[in-house]
C-alpha cells in the first residue's frame, strides 16, 4: 500500500467485487453436490475473489498516488 494514500482513499471496491463474483461462480460450481457442496464452492471463490481484488486494489493504491 502507498504509505501516502490516507485509509479512507485506498481504493477496495476490486475486493468486494471479487468476493461477490467468487462466491456466485464458486456456489454454481459446488452445487451438484447439494447444499454443502455449495456452501463451500461460495466460500472457497469468494476467498479466491477477495484475494485477486485485493491485489488490483493493491497495485492501483500504489501507481496512483491520490
Amino acid at each position: 500500500m502507498n504509505p501516502l494514500k490516507p485509509p479512507c482513499m485506498r481504493k477496495n471496491s476490486h475486493a468486494k467485487q471479487g468476493a461477490e463474483e467468487g462466491a456466485k461462480i464458486g456456489a454454481k460450481i459446488g452445487r451438484p453436490l447439494g447444499p454443502v457442496g455449495s456452501g463451500i464452492g461460495a466460500g472457497m471463490g469468494a476467498a479466491s475473489g477477495h484475494i485477486a481484488g485485493a491485489m488490483r486494489d493493491n497495485v492501483e493504491n500504489v501507481l496512483k498516488p491520490f
